[in-house]
């Protein structure tokens, strides 16, 4: 049986020494619909995609634990997020709809701006941020679903350039002051499952694989398994072929179709949002106000089951599509739900001759839900070190 644990979109903070470029401070991001990834040469990090504002009067009781996030901008409103905020939503909280947390249009939310600032803070930690006077120049190198990249990079463009001032303050460390400028043409944006193809053929000091070259000759199909989306991208004989973007394959289906089993099944309803606190125990409980009692529910097996058969869906969906992989060399599994399904999809095609199921951080011990974001910064610095 599954751990939902696994399930569950975590906090991730690790100071690093990754390869770098003296030519620009590079902070390579990924805001997804779970959770923001981050990658610079001081950090990798990530953290739940969400926050809630405070009320003008909360004040925090007890210890910060290390994960607690807090942002406060120049209007000095307060935000919980990440974890902080995941964790203020109960079982039967709807008042965040899916409309505004998942829709591709959230860019005017303004809960999107909070997570990006906080995202491109935590690539700034061994960056001069407090005063904005480093002699290198930043560059932000993110990316969109493949369907999206014409016609959303315009307005996340406008969302993310110009100045950003903003406190932030992390577990018990003080609130800390972020001052610092984007300029358009340092914010850089790709498709994002060519992140994971990029990654695949660097090692981490940024040097292309023994293999890499030939790995990007044959014929490869990405399935970048996320929260909101299943993106497929796929290169045929060296060139970039069909893009997809499917918004009814991810884990947001998959949380979808167990809130859905768990009503039918016990008459509980949870909306998607309130699914993250749930992982955590693999619990629901369920209350009988005629004697007064609750009941514990198990819900992995529910989970578990509905985590395949979105799975399988998504399965025969790429089969139907890429005429049943006949044409391709690699099958390249990345992004968080598709590290959960690796498993599944690799024993599934395992009699295809000629086809090798294998997971975008191959050449790393960076967790898979890195692996386009890792790209995307591996991408970046080698771009500006060739830079003459």
């Amino acid at each position: 049986m599954i751990n939902t644990k696994d399930f569950k979109t975590k906090t991730y903070l690790k100071k690093a020494n990754n390869v770098g470029t003296n030519k620009a401070w590079v902070v390579a991001m990924d805001v997804g619909y779970s959770a923001v990834k981050i990658m610079s040469k001081a950090d990798i990090c990530s953290f739940p995609s969400f926050a809630v504002r405070r009320k003008d009067d909360t004040v925090s009781i007890g210890d910060a634990a290390p994960t607690d996030i807090q942002y406060k901008g120049e209007d000095g409103v307060i935000w919980d997020v990440g974890e902080l905020a995941v964790g203020k939503v109960s079982q039967t909280d709807n008042s965040n709809s899916e409309e505004m947390l998942y829709s591709r249009n959230r860019y005017n939310n303004p809960m999107f701006l909070v997570i990006s600032r906080v995202g491109i803070a935590l690539g700034l930690q061994g960056y001069n941020t407090d005063t904005g006077n480093s002699k290198r120049k930043l560059v932000l190198q993110t990316g969109l679903p493949p369907a999206y990249v014409k016609s959303d990079s315009r307005q996340l463009k406008n969302i993310l350039k110009g100045k950003h001032e903003f406190w932030l303050k992390i577990g018990k460390e003080p609130w800390r002051k972020y001052s610092f400028e984007l300029d358009e043409e340092n914010i850089w944006i790709m498709q994002q499952p060519l992140g994971s193809l990029l990654g695949a053929t660097y090692t981490d000091d940024g040097k292309e694989t023994a293999d890499g070259r030939d790995f990007l000759n044959k014929n490869v199909l990405i399935f970048d398994g996320g929260f909101g989306t299943l993106d497929t991208f796929e290169i045929i004989n060296r060139t970039i072929g069909s893009t997809q973007t499917f918004d009814h394959l991810g884990m947001k289906a998959v949380l979808h179709k167990a809130s859905g089993e768990i009503y039918n099944k016990y008459g509980e309803e949870i909306a998607v949002s309130a699914m993250q606190n749930i992982l955590e125990s693999g619990r629901i409980k369920k209350f009988d106000p005629e004697t007064v009692s609750t009941q514990t529910i198990e819900i992995a097996d529910i989970v578990d089951k509905c985590s395949h058969d979105i799975c399988m869906e998504a399965i025969n969906s790429i089969r139907t599509i890429y005429n049943n992989l006949l044409e391709y060399q690699y099958l390249l599994i990345t992004g968080g739900t598709g590290d959960a399904w690796f498993k599944i999809i690799k024993e599934y095609f395992s009699k295809m001759e000629g086809l090798n199921v294998v997971a975008a951080n191959r050449t790393t011990k960076i967790p898979q839900i890195f692996s386009n974001v890792r790209g995307y910064y591996l991408y970046s610095v080698n771009k500006l070190n060739a830079k003459k």
